[in-house]
């Protein structure tokens, strides 16, 4: 009896060493019907599509191939989806807790990727990291990694953007496989280059096609992998490059853009449609391969004139990759909730400046992008990409601040002044800034140099700024009061850059709005922006609702509305709205299709009485002659004159219906920002007056600023002069609801709170 009782315990004690050997080796049994041990848990647990359109109020877009694998996917790639238990979050570190991530972009907070001497932490105590690259090995984080991120948490230093490429691996023994891999026209896999970095970088990897359900289980896997090490964040970079391979490689020719561009068609246009615009007979056996050599377009088929079929192909890759990193998002969000109880903040590099970049914004916590100082064509200041981000983004838009040789060599070492003008510029518009740890990522030419040459700003000269900020978080994320309005139109700005095919219209006006934006931040006239989307990425529509909040309406290039926004924008000039046009205005639909509107037809170059209010016509393209001149190069803000032609004929416009709020005796390289809480006003005050090939700004002394009250009464001025690190109080002069104030010395930054 008792050897019989002995046998069953030893069993049951075999079986309990067992379990306690599994799990201090972290060892899962295969899937059964028996329950699982709690370290391998949540191994996939992904989120269906469903449970984020009813949970998260998605919109209802139309998906046409994507997807998120389920939990009971099984895949090749499933041993790199858990990242060993001491390895996962275990510090005493504060993190976000679920929906503050609103309440930290708010302060004035500054972002780096990494830097090599850790005394730059000392001397900028409260950084927090955003678009930092990790190392991976074999599919999973590297120890130094994981050390790196505990040690940032070990100074409270937040981690909020770990960046993952789209369309690549940071990995030293990278995943190869050619199922991921985006496709010629012949079905060969598509090798990876990186724009602006040389043949070597992540050389031997093939272009992933995001669209592809292992790819983005990958991805999946991966940032998991880096949420359990303890970021509080993923930022994705190169989230458009399905579309970018089509033009660059010539891609992707795989299955599922295949077969979701046949969807993708087939939903937008009728039967009728497809034959008249694209000669396709019968959708349901079309194949963009077969047509492209069936109508022998294999060396035309992405080279200009791109043809309208190859542009509705890049289209689809921008809405559908959007919609494949919107499932991505909420999946690692809802992992991130439901295993560690904090915020996880997603984000990409798809800014507003380039309108070829742009994707869908909803799901985001915060717009980023790019901004390259100095570059030829591109917009000059980081204050008109952020206006252009306004009414995308939810939240804050953060600029990735990187510098150019094109317009003259900087000094690429101890430069003091740099960083200062990067950061009154940013910040000055309420936007955040990363920057490549103590020095700019630098190009020439679109080509970044050697790391070692990029250009180093001193760290010294950049604490005092930064450190200055943050002790005035007050001074920060204030409302906007503003008496004018930019149309800020996604279809005119997509049909203006040849992204849309359009009817009886070849005319570049992508920049107008651009251009718009700098005369308004040069005349220091506050405004706001009214988006209006293009019935795909953005559905937004210009209301009347939207603009009776407003005395003057500025409508740069906008020549693609539906019908309703044209009744909302005469019903509001009836009731005594005034609206400035510049170029064309309402000749296409957002298909691109021309439409003959009699109304719009009848409008004359000048000023048009309708009703009570004016629609005022300039038909030269102003926005775009500011922007840049006829080769292409943008203006520095120190080109700038009160005597452009372009600004002149716009000021003379807007000074009809608008008395202007704030007026100064100081250069036009001097801008002023007005913010309030309703109690109090404050004015931030930026001088663009900087040389970079010398690193030297020209200071301006002794300037007066008269600025509207909107009611409010204050009795004191402090000024916050960020380049002394100094508060004082200065003279205000009160009387007719405006205050008059002097500001001794403008550096660099300077703000003045009203109380």
């Amino acid at each position: 009896m008792k050897r019989i009782l002995k046998i069953p315990l030893v069993i049951i004690s075999f079986v309990i060493t067992g379990i306690i050997l599994m799990g201090i080796l972290n060892i899962c049994p295969p899937s059964g019907p028996w329950p699982m041990p709690p370290w391998c848990e949540d191994q996939n647990s992904y989120s269906s599509h469903s449970y984020y359109k009813t949970q998260n109020n998605v919109s209802n877009d139309t998906y046409y191939y994507s997807y998120i694998p389920n939990k009971n996917k099984s895949s090749n790639h499933s041993h790199n989806d858990k990242l060993s238990d001491k390895h996962i979050q275990t510090e005493t570190f504060e993190y976000l807790k679920i929906g503050k991530g609103s309440d930290f972009l708010k302060k004035p907070v500054f972002f780096i990727d990494w830097v090599k001497d850790k005394s730059f932490y000392d001397k900028i105590p409260k950084v927090s990291i955003n678009w930092r690259w990790e190392w991976f090995e074999g599919g999973k984080p590297t120890k130094n990694t994981i050390d790196n991120i505990k040690w940032f948490h070990s100074r409270d230093i937040h981690y909020i953007g770990y960046q993952h490429p789209a369309t690549s691996q940071g990995d030293t023994n990278p995943i190869v496989d050619k199922k991921f891999a985006a496709v010629d026209l012949y079905g060969n896999p598509i090798y990876y280059k990186k724009p602006g970095l040389g043949d070597s970088w992540e050389k031997g990897q093939y272009w992933a096609n995001l669209l592809d359900p292992d790819w983005q289980e990958l991805l999946i896997n991966q940032c998991k992998m880096m949420i359990d090490a303890g970021v509080e964040g993923i930022i994705f970079d190169e989230p458009n490059f399905n579309r970018e391979v089509i033009f660059s490689k010539g891609g992707s020719f795989d299955k599922h853009s295949m077969n979701g561009f046949k969807e993708y068609l087939k939903s937008k246009y009728t039967n009728y449609e497809l034959s008249e615009k694209f000669g396709i007979n019968n959708i349901y056996e079309f194949n963009f391969k077969n047509y492209i050599i069936n109508k022998n377009m294999e060396t035309s088929w992405n080279k200009d004139p791109i043809p309208a079929i190859t542009k509705e192909f890049a289209n689809f890759q921008t809405l559908e990759s959007s919609n494949v990193i919107r499932n991505i998002s909420n999946t690692l969000k809802e992992y991130g909730y439901k295993k560690y109880d904090h915020e996880i903040l997603f984000s990409m590099n798809a800014g507003p400046e380039f309108i070829s970049h742009l994707m869908q914004t909803d799901f985001q916590d915060y717009g980023m992008g790019e901004h390259f100082y100095f570059g030829r064509g591109t917009t000059q200041k980081a204050a008109v990409t952020i206006k252009l981000s306004e009414g995308l983004w939810k939240n804050k838009y953060v600029v990735l601040g990187e510098v150019s040789h094109d317009k003259g060599e900087i000094p690429n070492k101890n430069n003091k002044n740099l960083f200062k003008y990067a950061f009154a510029d940013t910040y000055s518009s309420d936007g955040r800034l990363i920057l490549d740890g103590d020095r700019f990522m630098t190009l020439r030419n679109w080509n970044y140099v050697d790391f070692d040459d990029y250009v180093y700003y001193n760290v010294d000269e950049a604490a005092k700024y930064i450190n200055f900020a943050y002790e005035h978080p007050e001074l920060y994320s204030l409302n906007h009061p503003s008496k004018v309005a930019v149309v800020h139109s996604i279809a005119s700005r997509k049909g203006g850059s040849g992204l849309i095919d359009l009817d009886e219209r070849n005319v570049w006006t992508e920049n107008s709005i651009k251009g718009i934006i700098e005369m308004l931040l040069n005349l220091n006239i506050p405004f706001n922006i009214i988006v209006s989307g293009d019935n795909e990425l953005f559905k937004e529509k210009i209301s009347k609702y939207d603009l009776d909040k407003y005395d003057v309406v500025i409508m740069p290039a906008v020549f693609m509305l539906d019908d309703s926004e044209i009744e909302a924008i005469f019903d509001y000039v009836s009731n005594g709205g005034h609206v400035i046009v510049i170029n064309k205005f309402g000749t296409h639909n957002k298909k691109g299709e021309k439409i003959k509107r009699t109304r719009i037809i009848n409008l004359k170059n000048g000023e048009n009485k309708i009703g009570k209010g004016t629609i005022y016509v300039i038909s030269e393209n102003i926005g775009e002659q500011y922007f840049y001149d006829n080769t292409g190069r943008t203006y520095l803000p120190t080109e700038r004159t009160l005597e452009d032609i372009p600004l002149k004929l716009f000021k003379n416009a807007l000074y009809k219906y608008y008395t202007p709020e704030i007026t100064t005796n100081a250069p036009l390289t001097v801008n002023i920002k007005r913010y309030t809480d309703n109690k109090r006003m404050v004015l931030h005050i930026v001088n663009y007056d900087y040389d970079h090939t010398k690193d030297i700004f020209n200071v301006i002394k002794s300037f007066n600023i008269t600025v509207s009250l909107l009611g409010l009464k204050p009795e004191k001025a402090i000024l916050y002069d960020f380049e002394n690190n100094q508060e004082k109080e200065i003279d205000i002069f009160v009387k007719n609801g405006k205050a008059t104030i002097t500001v001794p010395f403008l550096y660099a930054y300077d703000i003045v709170e009203l109380i």
